[in-house]
């Protein structure tokens, strides 16, 4: 079983708000659920069952993206106190928790559950 963001189209993975996203959190790419099930099948598994729960798992994404304006005073106020700039990757990965909400609300990616089952015999 996996649970995780897959993209609707595997074009969508250039897609700057994707690739923006997905560049703050370092993480190449997203696999389409299509992707994803073909590779399991030639790792041996069956009866292979996709379900996109982005509805139920919107709530998550929409609190990422009230955290993105939250941080982004800190990191404004990090720049008036003359603290300690913050890195580009720190910057990328709280942009990523704006453009993470706004692909989802474009249908731009999913969060789905992939399940399958591999019997093995010894």
């Amino acid at each position: 079983m996996v649970a995780d963001g897959f993209v609707s189209d595997f074009a969508n993975n250039d897609n700057s708000i994707v690739r923006q996203w997905l560049d703050g959190w370092q993480v190449n790419y997203l696999e389409t659920p299509q992707r994803f099930e073909s590779l399991m099948q030639q790792a041996g598994f069956n009866s292979i069952n996709y379900r996109d729960i982005s509805k139920e798992a919107s709530h998550s994404s929409r609190r990422l993206y009230k955290f993105y304006f939250l941080a982004s005073l800190y990191l404004a106020w990090k720049k008036i106190n003359f603290s300690k700039p913050s890195t580009e990757m720190q910057k990328k990965n709280i942009a990523a928790c704006k453009f993470q909400y706004k692909g989802i609300k474009k249908g731009l990616w999913q969060y789905g559950v992939i399940t399958g089952i591999k019997i093995t015999t010894y």
